[in-house]
């Protein structure tokens, strides 16, 4: 989940709720523990309990039932969803049949020319509950990481079957947080039965094309509306959802935005690092720009092919300005000061992570 604040010379992104700033870079927080002190210190605000559940239930993860690759919210009453069009790419190429929805757009009309997108489903974070204690339950600061493998993976069935039998008819994730010194169960509500509402056409969804991609400000129309339908009608979604705002965001305002974040290796020692930089990162690499190179002279008469490079283009792109961060000496030499400070601080965790 992601929070976004922009004040004077700073630029904040908030996960779960996270921060991004200057000079006060990558703090994340999740719903369930909100830094309620430092917003209000940093900004003046503290969210109440209503404002922070609000957020939470308008946000969603989009994406297959176990695979979930994007994010989207609720913006009306009766289940409509935003989300980006390069989320939904595959799935309207595969429904569009001779239509080319894909190049020229789609817009339904009304509520009958909606059209179902099978395979993918949306989640709604509706509870968290903290499941620390079960799953380190047996653990023993003495178990070598074999034992503690083992006894973690069966504190993890049990905790899973206790939450399934518990709260059936959701999807109950087990999340670790902080490299296992907590975790907590995610509780999904999924809706599995969405159709799309509207898609700009794929010129205007990419606008700038490869070029333009992970830069900012980049001035594509990167969207598309889908809605959730239960027993065949809207979805009623009418307690939770964002609220459309007319008027333009006022200079020293905070913006908030929340989503469902990626990974990020800043846990990973200076050794795994190195390798991802000299062996892992060029492979892929390798991979992507001849694949890329084979496929594209046939895009022009198969759309899925389109689709297919353009996630390899915007993959190439990801991981190459990865590795032009792990080329970079300053960066190398200041991830090897702060574990050489770590390892330096002497640190004992009373249990294996």
């Amino acid at each position: 989940f992601f929070f976004q604040a922009e004040d004077g010379i700073r630029d904040y992104k908030v996960t779960g709720v996270q921060t991004c700033a200057l000079p006060i870079l990558g703090k994340m927080w999740t719903f369930e523990n909100p830094p309620l002190a430092y917003l209000e210190k940093e900004y003046g605000f503290k969210p109440d309990q209503k404002w922070l559940d609000t957020l939470r239930l308008s946000t969603l993860r989009l994406g297959e039932p176990t695979n979930p690759w994007c994010s989207a919210s609720f913006v009306s009453p009766k289940g409509l969803i935003l989300t980006n069009h390069h989320c939904v790419r595959d799935q309207i190429t595969a429904i569009q049949q001779d239509r080319d929805w894909l190049r020229v757009g789609f817009a339904a009309r009304m509520l009958e020319e909606e059209v179902r997108l099978p395979g993918i489903t949306v989640h709604q974070l509706v509870a968290t509950e903290d499941v620390t204690a079960g799953m380190q339950a047996d653990i023993a600061p003495s178990d070598d990481a074999d034992v503690v493998a083992i006894k973690r993976q069966s504190n993890r069935e049990r905790v899973q079957q206790q939450q399934d039998l518990a709260h059936p008819g959701y999807l109950n994730q087990i999340v670790p947080l902080f490299h296992g010194a907590v975790f907590q169960v995610y509780r999904y509500r999924i809706f599995a039965d969405l159709r799309l509402v509207m898609a700009v056409g794929l010129q205007t969804a990419r606008f700038g094309g490869d070029l333009d991609n992970f830069t900012f400000p980049r001035w594509s129309a990167d969207f598309a509306f889908l809605r959730a339908y239960e027993n065949e009608e809207p979805a009623d979604t009418s307690a939770n959802y964002l609220r459309w705002r007319a008027t333009g965001v006022a200079e020293g305002e905070p913006v908030f935005v929340s989503g469902n974040p990626g990974s990020t290796n800043r846990a990973m020692t200076v050794a795994q690092l190195e390798c991802q930089r000299d062996v892992e990162y060029p492979v892929q690499l390798g991979e992507l720009a001849e694949s890329i190179r084979i496929v594209q002279p046939f895009t022009d008469r198969n759309e899925a092919l389109l689709a297919t490079v353009l996630k390899w283009q915007n993959s190439l792109k990801a991981i190459r300005g990865t590795l032009d961060g792990l080329q970079s000496a300053p960066r190398m030499a200041q991830k090897d000061r702060k574990s050489t400070r770590l390892n330096s601080s002497h640190l004992v965790i009373s249990y294996a992570v």
